[in-house]
């Protein structure tokens, strides 16, 4: 951290213009885990590339997330979303144009209320991958849940994420 210095553009994060565009309007996304191999290879599968992202929904008609003039708060629902972070999955041919594929695991898998950042690994040519995360909410824990990828010509699937086990407890 002695290092970091803002007048130096190799040790801060450059301005990101209003105008980016952005991957969803309906969800929040923010830590994005690009899926690798064992060895920290970022892979593509059947020429598909896959990132998993904690995500949470946008709730600009809820009354808690506008303002006193009606208008959409949308710093406030931005600074509540760890509260219902889940891991989601996109895919894409180009790593330009994401495609929203949807939630790793189905609601109830994960033994916690929140899922938190990670890394999935492939771990074979039969596309099985672990994906190791955070679970939070009653305690925290260090999980791993196993499943696969499918690939067709038209998209990508994660599916049978369904066991998660807990590796350590803090």
């Amino acid at each position: 951290a002695l290092k970091v210095n803002e007048n130096d553009p190799t040790t801060t994060q450059p301005l990101v213009s209003p105008d980016f565009p952005v991957m969803s309007d309906t969800v929040f996304i923010w830590d994005t885990m690009p899926l690798r191999e064992l060895d920290g290879t970022v892979v593509s599968v059947n020429g598909w590339s896959v990132i998993i992202t904690l995500t949470a929904d946008r709730h600009p008609d809820d009354p808690q997330y506008l303002g006193p003039d009606g208008r959409y708060d949308i710093k406030r629902d931005w600074e509540d979303r760890h509260g219902r972070a889940r891991m989601c999955y996109w895919y894409s041919r180009t790593g330009k144009d994401w495609i929203f594929g949807g939630r790793v695991m189905a609601e109830g898998v994960s033994p916690t209320t929140r899922e938190w950042a990670g890394t999935p690994i492939l771990l074979n040519d039969k596309g099985d991958i672990d994906l190791y995360y955070t679970c939070v909410t009653p305690g925290a824990a260090i999980a791993k849940v196993r499943g696969r990828i499918v690939t067709s010509d038209q998209g990508v699937e994660l599916k049978d994420f369904t066991q998660v086990k807990k590796l350590f407890e803090a």
